[in-house]
């Protein structure tokens, strides 16, 4: 077992199945039965996108996607992760945390001085965003071996990445680092500006309900989308979001236009029922529920 240096990764874990195959996932990571899933398991019984792992007040979380957790033989939607913990993914299929690395200060890239979080140990550049994985038509690729990150021009020799700024593809790049905090893996708090919003969620259907006001109620992609945000407590890639919603999009740029349209109906909709339009926010390629420490959320199965 290899010594991974924690100054590397903003939080990396090394897992085990109960097969004895091994993976170093960071958060952002997707377990699951596709090939680009940085955990690939073939296995039936593992869904496409069964769960992923997200950095949260301060721990590394597992969260559920499409699959199912269990926990102590208990059904879970999250898991806090530690050393020695093991989740079962499927009956008889269990992953056994072996290794897990928290430092203060998480790894991001400054790009041309605009500072990216680095969304796992493989990214890619495309247009101004960092995107999980390495994707076709990227400016850049970005990646971690367990002790350094790495940097690549699609077609060109890698490079290392280190305090030392970088030129590629038109672009200066530098590896910064990040004070790892609660603010980082919380949803947003806005300021107390409007009244009190409560949100009802149950994937189909969103009542949302405002203190002296109406309120309403979204239906359909709208509400999967607000939903799904809801689940997972905290900003997410919109890729991600949107692989949940339509599942059988396959080609990237396609998805893309479902989700831009998806957004742009949703915030139509909030407009028309006199609802914050600014209720879903998005910033780097990242995702989330915009609210006050006043407002509710309560998710229903």
């Amino acid at each position: 077992m290899r010594d991974w240096s924690s100054d590397v990764c903003s939080s990396d874990l090394l897992k085990e199945l109960s097969g004895g195959e091994r993976a170093l996932l960071f958060s952002g990571d997707v377990i699951g039965r596709l090939h680009s899933a940085q955990m690939c398991i073939p296995d039936p019984r593992i869904s496409e996108m069964h769960a992923y792992l997200s950095l949260r007040e301060g721990a590394l979380h597992l969260l559920k996607l499409r699959g199912s957790l269990s926990l102590y033989g208990m059904a879970v939607a999250s898991v806090a992760l530690e050393p020695g913990a093991e989740i079962e993914l499927a009956p008889g299929l269990i992953l056994r945390v072996l290794e897990l690395h928290l430092p203060k200060h998480a790894p991001a890239l400054s790009i041309d001085g605009l500072v990216h979080p680095l969304p796992g140990g493989r990214c890619s550049l495309v247009g101004e965003a960092l995107i999980p994985g390495t994707q076709k038509g990227a400016a850049l690729w970005v990646w971690n071996d367990g002790q350094r990150w790495h940097l690549q021009v699609p077609g060109q020799a890698p490079q290392i990445l280190d305090e030392l700024p970088l030129q590629a593809a038109g672009h200066t790049v530098v590896l910064a680092d990040l004070e790892q905090g609660p603010a980082q893996v919380e949803q947003t708090l806005g300021r107390s500006t409007r009244p009190a919003l409560h949100i009802k969620a149950h994937f189909d259907s969103v009542i949302l309900e405002q203190v002296g006001r109406k309120g309403g109620r979204l239906v359909g992609n709208a509400a999967r989308l607000v939903t799904l945000l809801a689940e997972l407590e905290g900003p997410a890639h919109w890729e991600l979001v949107a692989k949940e919603i339509w599942p059988r999009v396959e080609d990237r740029e396609r998805l893309r236009s479902r989700w831009d349209r998806g957004l742009w109906s949703l915030r139509q909709m909030l407009a028309r029922m006199a609802l914050p339009t600014d209720l879903v926010q998005t910033q780097g390629g990242q995702v989330e529920l915009v609210l006050q420490s006043s407002d509710t959320i309560e998710v229903r199965g």
